[in-house]
């Protein structure tokens, strides 16, 4: 379904609350001050990892994930982050058929940014769009998309053109198949990108190798632990990437409105 980005906003604002308030480590880590936003790096890994030794006694710790409870009070499903609960529920109900036959599921994940400034990166290096294409680093993600994405391919010019418009004296678009970036820089309208990220590898089904040694084939098993998908988990990552991606552009815009403000002499 199609949900207002209001109600996307709202619902995925509560999404983090409440995962803020059933985290045991977020509880444990943050919440006590253990690590703050003013350390360094090793100062913080110096933490994690007194930490690591007692995963299983904070774990033991959580909170109860109440179905009716969460939903009463946040109005959010409290597996999947999705802002329309019936179908967070196919989600977890596909995920959790798949798991149960030994295999894994892929997804995709969407974040909107809103509010960009208009004129965001550049024309032809270092374009907007491309570097969210570097998301493809991300572990697991095999396809980034902006705005319309693959779809364009079935849509004549007519139909891809976001057309302009004028209303009440200010510059608007009629549609946004660009996903917020045109030649490469930002239009002020939401900036849209989705990625697919690939099931989980490691599965409980038999799958044919070979022996690295002897070259000879054999068939692989596995036995350790394994997620029946990681999109639920992926998702703060790609957040965070666009986030950073923008801040960047962000700098580079200020830096160039100081050179075109400076008075060479």
């Amino acid at each position: 379904s199609e949900e207002d980005l209001e109600t996307i906003k709202k619902n995925t604002d509560s999404y983090k609350q409440m995962r803020r308030d059933h985290d045991p480590f977020y509880q444990t880590v943050y919440e006590q001050d253990m690590v703050t936003m003013d350390m360094r790096y090793l100062e913080k890994m110096k933490i994690f990892s007194e930490i690591e030794k007692t995963i299983d006694e904070i774990r033991a710790g959580a909170h109860e994930m109440n179905r009716e409870s969460i939903q009463e009070k946040y109005g959010v499903h409290p597996v999947i982050n999705c802002p329309n609960l019936e179908e967070a529920d196919a989600m977890v109900n596909a995920c959790s058929r798949i798991s149960a036959g030994g295999d894994s599921s892929g997804g995709v994940v969407e974040v909107i940014a809103t509010g960009l400034p208009p004129g965001l990166g550049e024309p032809v290096f270092n374009k907007l769009d491309g570097e969210l294409g570097r998301m493809l680093g991300i572990g697991a993600v095999k396809g980034v998309e902006v705005g319309a994405g693959f779809k364009v391919k079935d849509m004549t010019g007519s139909e891809c053109n976001d057309e302009i418009s004028a209303e009440n004296g200010k510059v608007v678009f009629d549609s946004n198949n660009a996903g917020g970036i045109t030649g490469g820089i930002s239009t002020g309208q939401p900036l849209v990108v989705r990625v697919a990220v690939k099931p989980t590898p490691t599965i409980d089904r038999k799958q044919h190798t070979i022996d690295k040694y002897t070259l000879e084939n054999r068939e692989l098993e596995a036995i350790t632990r394994r997620d029946p998908t990681i999109v639920s988990r992926i998702w703060p990552v790609v957040e965070n990437y666009t986030s950073l991606v923008l801040l960047d552009m962000l700098m580079v815009y200020y830096g160039y409105s100081m050179l075109r403000d400076m008075k060479l002499t």
